[in-house]
């Protein structure tokens, strides 16, 4: 067993931003956490939404960069639990700020 899961649901159940993550396990409790461990799949933590994330981007553009920096797009935006465009658009943000 791993805490993979445990993780995933601190992401997704937590109640505010800042919430530590001793603070969620205390408030959840050991059996709703254990009862949420046996369904739970690996891996599956980076397609569940953080409520405290950003809404995610809908385009209706496309813009046309290289096979190899739409994959380390594409990794980095899993990773961090985004999708491409949300990435992107962050990225352009912040930079043009």
């Amino acid at each position: 067993k791993t805490m993979e899961p445990i993780f995933a649901m601190y992401k997704t159940q937590r109640i505010k931003n800042n919430e530590a993550f001793g603070d969620f396990c205390h408030r959840i409790t050991n059996p709703v956490i254990e009862e949420f461990m046996a369904t739970y799949e690996s891996g599956s933590f980076a397609t569940m939404r953080d409520p405290f994330g950003p809404e995610l981007v809908t385009t209706d553009a496309t813009v046309g960069i290289s096979s190899e920096l739409l994959a380390t797009v594409q990794a980095e935006a899993t990773a961090r639990g985004y999708d491409e465009a949300t990435l992107i658009d962050l990225i352009l943000r912040e930079a043009l700020e």
